[in-house]
């Protein structure tokens, strides 16, 4: 049993190095990388706080409780109520990465369809996916456009609405990457500014550098232009918990559409991954509700589409 105990307490300490490195991840690639598993390390640290508890450890035991639940009251923002909006003309962006290999393109293809969006964003966009997906979706969806790339940097955008504009944007000149900016003029007279990211995985120093120098130019570009009618929706490659997302928010004024909405995970290496991150986000001024905001089903690739309706 004292083995036992001893395991459980070293669990017990790596939850919390990690979340605690989690916190200087401005400074590090490695310590961010340490922010994104916050589900995994409150769900680790209550465990090990009721097993060093029967296991007669009650100081460690106390010590995963109480660091435990205060991780897991850090997600209430995403549960606490909004306050319901008047429903007027909404309208349903779905987002997803639809992953460069993924062989199961009809699913992909006939979950757009059934969800039935108004925009559509799309990441991991090769020559051959494009040619698959405008073939489905040209008829419904008229106002598309595509840089597709061998790169898994591909990115696309169909829609119903026409636009005003759709152009390519380049966020950071230290990797060069597409993101997609189109402004769209709506019935009632206002504009709407859709724009869609797809930044590096920082899986390393120069790659994190990337992705954060795109989160600076793009928070640049959305106050420059106005943010209060922009939605910005991806796979950023980085969870809500980290410093540079919160720094994307601040600097941008934008929203994340997932408070209220509850905490879904988007990203699984495998259809039951318990490693499975919030890594696709779909950010909102202050002029757009969201009513609903959804993931969809596994359709073939390691991410999950987001839909969000909104006003």
């Amino acid at each position: 049993m004292k083995r036992v105990a001893n395991l459980v307490e070293v669990v017990s300490f790596l939850s919390m190095a990690v979340v605690f490195g989690g916190f200087f991840g401005k400074w590090h690639y490695l310590l961010d990388l340490g922010s994104h598993f916050r589900i995994q390390a409150a769900g680790a640290l209550l465990i090990s706080g009721l097993f060093l508890w029967l296991l007669k450890r009650q100081r460690w035991a106390a010590v995963s409780f109480i660091i435990g639940l205060g991780l897991t009251a850090s997600l209430w923002p995403f549960f606490r109520p909004s306050p319901a909006a008047a429903p007027s003309n909404t309208y349903r962006l779905l987002s997803m990465n639809v992953l460069t290999s993924n062989p199961r393109r009809d699913l992909v293809i006939d979950d757009i369809i059934k969800s039935d969006p108004d925009f559509i964003v799309l990441q991991e966009i090769n020559a051959s996916w494009i040619e698959s997906l405008d073939e489905a979706l040209g008829s419904s969806w008229p106002y598309h456009k595509s840089v597709p790339r061998s790169d898994n940097f591909g990115i696309a955008m169909y829609s119903k609405t026409p636009w005003k504009s759709c152009d390519v944007v380049e966020y950071s000149t230290m990797w060069p990457l597409p993101s997609l900016s189109a402004w769209f003029p709506l019935p009632d007279g206002s504009e709407l500014r859709l724009i869609t990211i797809h930044p590096p995985p920082p899986t390393n120093r120069r790659l994190w550098h990337s992705r954060n120098a795109l989160f600076a130019g793009l928070a640049a570009d959305v106050q420059t232009a106005g943010h209060e009618r922009t939605i910005i929706a991806g796979d950023f490659n980085c969870s809500p918990w980290s410093y540079w997302f919160s720094r994307l928010l601040k600097e941008s004024g934008l929203q994340n559409s997932a408070n209220g909405q509850g905490l879904n995970i988007t990203w699984m290496p495998n259809p039951i991954s318990v490693c499975g991150l919030p890594i696709d986000h779909v950010l909102v001024g202050p002029e757009i509700q969201v009513s609903q905001r959804m993931v969809g089903p596994y359709v073939g690739s390691d991410h999950r589409p987001v839909i969000v309706d909104f006003e």
